[in-house]
């Protein structure tokens, strides 16, 4: 007689009262929100600071750093798919995983004292994810520091610079019966505010999500280097809105808010282009990045003598060394000033190499002195064009060390003296900056008279 009564071995029941309670665990304790945030504060590094940085804080001199949110945004999307995959049921987490990956592990919570060791649960994201500008933003964009030198104490520091993130994500969360193999499949948003899990109602627009929603005007950009080469990957926004990066002929087509603004261009390897324009100009413009070359430089001194009777200058043989050799405790401060962007940058040294790239390729003039336990003991004034072609090229720097350098106080003899100094060292074949190096091992010293100078 009916009803017919079948037994079917199913763990639906399990499956609902966790997926209900993950659901209301999500609106209360917001797991995903903190498991991500714990993700992004462990991401790898990437040039000293973490891919997501939280801090950027620059400390040795001349260091640069400069990410946009292209350059985050790849980051960002491998650090959610980092967090989803190592999320695991209470007491199912591999043990001793941080000695082959360095992905934090996150456990579930027992809700109502149940581990729920029948079903298997596993986090991704839908297919074909892929963040856009009103998901994911961060501020300041770009993120952008430059390590300068603390006036008279001889270290360097960039401003630092805090990241404040904004963040949703759609989660997709598979309970799946591990005696039927059927799953069952639903959805949570994960919220991050200012760096804080939030809840979506109390989520307000910022100004420029107001601003950057409105894109009724075109963009239209080509950009190149300075030989007329494409720049392709390039990152364009306007109005402090991205509209996107340039394709593999430099071109960008893209919607943008109508108005006045600052059209900024970055691009891996060159200096930034920002200028201020509007909507009238931007369509059919032309932008040119000039080159930031990497230059390795070689610092060596030569003692100079200043011979007030005899009226001459002179470096007696041999008596050229590379930076620290003859003396401890030497630093170099070189000030690079830009007679076409009328910029000044600075960069200070302690070792007998270093590096140069945060200067565009341009016509300089350089101010080099040298100074010794704390004392200044001499300095050049010169001009010199540095060019995209120096790009990974050497250049070698020849620095006078003298003993009244540092008795001279006013500035205008000093500016005086590195100019002659200067030019001493150029009659004597040392630069005193040049791409072709001198056999300082074997130099065979040089005498200038004071009216060859």
């Amino acid at each position: 007689p009916q009803p017919y009564v079948v037994s079917v071995q199913s763990n639906l029941k399990e499956m609902a009262d966790f997926a209900e309670s993950f659901v209301r665990d999500s609106q209360t304790r917001r797991p995903l929100e903190y498991y991500t945030l714990t993700s992004m504060v462990a991401s790898p590094y990437d040039d000293g600071v973490n891919e997501i940085p939280f801090t950027v804080f620059l400390t040795d001199c001349g260091d640069y750093y400069m990410r946009t949110w292209y350059d985050l945004k790849p980051k960002m999307e491998r650090e959610i798919e980092r967090t989803l995959e190592n999320i695991y049921m209470p007491g199912k987490a591999p043990l001793n995983t941080m000695r082959t990956s360095a992905s934090p592990k996150s456990t579930l919570l027992r809700y109502e004292g149940k581990d729920y060791s029948d079903i298997d649960v596993k986090f991704f994201t839908p297919d074909d994810f892929e963040l856009t500008p009103s998901e994911f933003q961060f501020s300041p964009n770009p993120i952008h520091a430059y390590a300068e030198p603390i006036p008279f104490v001889g270290y360097c520091q960039s401003d630092p610079i805090y990241v404040k993130y904004n963040l949703n994500y759609p989660a997709v969360v598979s309970v799946r019966d591990t005696k039927t193999d059927k799953a069952l499949r639903f959805a949570v948003q994960v919220y991050i505010f200012n760096n804080t899990p939030a809840d979506f109602s109390s989520l307000q627009a910022s100004e420029e999500e107001d601003v950057c929603s409105s894109t009724s005007c075109r963009l239209n950009v080509h950009v190149e280097d300075s030989q007329g080469s494409p720049v392709s990957g390039a990152a364009v926004s306007f109005m402090g809105c991205g509209a996107g990066s340039t394709d593999s002929q430099g071109n960008l087509v893209s919607n943008v808010p109508c108005g006045m603004g600052f059209l900024n261009v970055y691009a891996s390897g060159f200096a930034p282009f920002s200028n201020f324009t509007s909507t009238t100009f931007i369509n059919g413009l032309t932008v040119v990045l000039k080159r930031r070359p990497a230059i390795t430089l070689h610092f060596f001194e030569a003692n100079v003598i200043n011979n007030v009777i005899s009226k001459n200058y002179q470096i007696n043989a041999y008596d050229v060394y590379t930076l620290n050799d003859q003396h401890t405790n030497e630093m170099v401060y070189m000030d690079f000033y830009n007679v076409e962007e009328n910029k000044a940058y600075r960069q200070i040294f302690t070792e007998d190499t270093g590096r140069v790239t945060q200067l565009p390729a341009g016509n300089y003039i350089i101010s080099i002195s040298l100074s010794d336990q704390g004392k200044t003991v001499g300095g050049v004034l010169t001009r010199y064009a540095i060019s995209e072609d120096l790009d990974g090229k050497d250049l070698y720097v020849y620095l006078p060390y003298t003993s009244y350098y540092s008795d001279i106080t006013n500035a205008s003899e000093e500016t005086q003296e590195m100019a002659t100094l200067n030019n001493v060292l150029a009659e004597c074949g040392l630069g005193p900056i040049t791409d072709t190096p001198v056999d300082y091992l074997d130099y065979q010293g040089c005498m200038v008279d004071y009216d060859e100078v």
